[in-house]
């Protein structure tokens, strides 16, 4: 009868190291995304490092939308996701919820940036924490580069089929 707290703690522990397995959740069809057929595409990650310090509610998982309400991911900490992606211009828009001014509850937030994707090219693109004072805490798509990316790697892990077959090396 002694060891049941044990056994109970046991297992708690279990389900949290499995439950450390990829979070994130990929759709899979999208407007902007390329066919098995197509030969032109562009290769996109898309990336959201672990945080240093914890936000708060900055902490759930965003919302990545290729063109407004066209989701493509609900993004994890500490995760990346890479999409074949058509070519030409596309908004990346990031939603989140962060507490905003005075407010007692926090709202949805989102911030857009537009990009140029062209065929053969591989794009990483960096979904930055960015903390706007008393305007919230948003989530900014910026564009790196492979060593910038690469850099990340100690604090990020591939999430999704695509990203688990080709890495970021």
């Amino acid at each position: 009868m002694k060891q049941t707290p044990w056994i109970l703690l046991l297992t708690g522990i279990l389900v949290s190291l499995l439950s450390a397995c990829t979070t994130s959740v990929i759709k899979q069809d999208n407007p902007s995304f390329a066919t098995a057929n197509d030969k032109d595409y562009a290769l996109v990650y898309l990336m959201r490092p672990t945080p240093i310090r914890t936000r708060g509610v900055a902490d759930n998982d965003i919302k990545v939308e290729f063109g407004e309400n066209n989701l493509v991911a609900e993004l994890s900490a500490g995760e990346y996701v890479a999409f074949k992606v058509k070519p030409g211009k596309i908004d990346i828009i990031t939603r989140s919820i962060a507490y905003v001014t005075a407010r007692t509850l926090p709202e949805k937030v989102w911030r857009a940036r537009n990009f140029d994707f062209k065929a053969g090219q591989t794009y990483y693109i960096h979904t930055k924490f960015t903390q706007e004072e008393f305007r919230g805490m948003y989530f900014i798509s910026e564009q790196i580069s492979k060593e910038e990316a690469q850099a990340m790697l100690i604090r990020i892990k591939p999430a999704g089929e695509l990203a688990t077959k080709n890495p970021i090396s």
